[in-house]
């Protein structure tokens, strides 16, 4: 039996919900298996060897989607905040961060960059906080250590600062409440950044990741700067060009079409700013062991 296209509405819209309701994974487990690789080429030797004094034989790679992977867990929902940081269309970045607070536990991903960083070089009152944090919150360590659970979230939240709907509009949650179609598919605005543009290209993390060291490591050197918050200021200047979604609307649900059009134009983009974080990471990486 055929089943109306009128029938289907309801249903679509609620699997759109659906997709809107999941927690921000910024670029998926490619993209940030791939933000680590090309960290990883770019580490100094004393980064390198203490980095395997924390992690012992995992690679960077293999850690950098433990955060995600740990986010569904209840003691975990203390480091939710970490992931992205809010900025509506009418405030400035800068007083947003200004007004996150004076406390060490950080509210927002470019707070939380700085804190796990200098817990990762062994600052007293930042490791004193999290280790109490973590026991009293009852959320367990990456193999059981400080160090290493602190090392995955520096290299996990450095590639999530990059996606520019990680620094978002509060209003629509980064995107999460804005209901796409994705080649046919219902989906969202944030996971359409996510995941969906990179997983198009239908390449491996180690094939990506070659990819973009032979079309962007030229310009390298003039991405090898700023900070966590000047990383962010990008990021939110990006997003404009990420909302242009209304060009093509589909017929059947309203939704706004994304497929072709919308991935060649921003393709481009995706790429720059999973390369950038790569480079970025490697050099807070060796600032903080050098």
């Amino acid at each position: 039996m055929r089943i109306p296209r009128s029938a289907c509405l309801p249903l679509l819209a609620a699997l759109a919900g659906l997709a809107a309701a999941r927690p921000a994974l910024a670029w998926g487990a490619n993209g940030h298996r791939v933000v680590a690789a090309v960290a990883a080429s770019r580490l100094t030797p004393e980064a390198r060897r203490a980095l395997a004094g924390i992690l012992g034989t995992r690679e960077l790679a293999q850690v950098a989607n433990w955060p995600d992977h740990v986010r569904s867990e209840r003691p975990w929902e203390l480091a939710d905040s970490w992931h992205y940081v809010n900025v509506d269309d009418d405030r400035r970045l800068a007083a947003v961060l200004d007004a996150a607070g004076e406390t060490l536990e950080p509210d927002n991903v470019v707070e939380a960059i700085g804190y796990l960083t200098a817990v990762l070089r062994g600052s007293p009152a930042e490791t004193e906080h999290f280790t109490a944090l973590l026991e009293q919150a009852g959320a367990g360590r990456l193999d059981d250590s400080l160090a290493a659970t602190a090392a995955a979230f520096v290299v996990h939240l450095v590639g999530d600062l990059h996606q520019p709907l990680h620094v978002g509009r509060g209003d629509d949650r980064g995107g999460n409440q804005i209901a796409v179609n994705w080649f046919g598919e219902p989906s969202n605005l944030h996971s359409v950044w996510d995941s969906g543009l990179v997983d198009r290209e239908a390449l491996s993390y180690t094939e990506l990741t070659a990819f973009l060291e032979q079309e962007l490591a030229g310009r390298e050197a003039e991405w090898r700067a700023g900070t966590p918050a000047d990383w962010a200021a990008e990021s939110r200047q990006l997003r404009s060009e990420v909302y242009e979604i209304w060009t093509r609307t589909d017929r059947t649900n309203h939704l706004p079409d994304l497929a072709w059009q919308y991935s060649h134009d921003h393709i481009g983009t995706v790429k720059q700013r999973l390369f950038q974080a790569g480079v970025r990471l490697a050099m807070l990486l060796n600032a903080t062991f050098d």
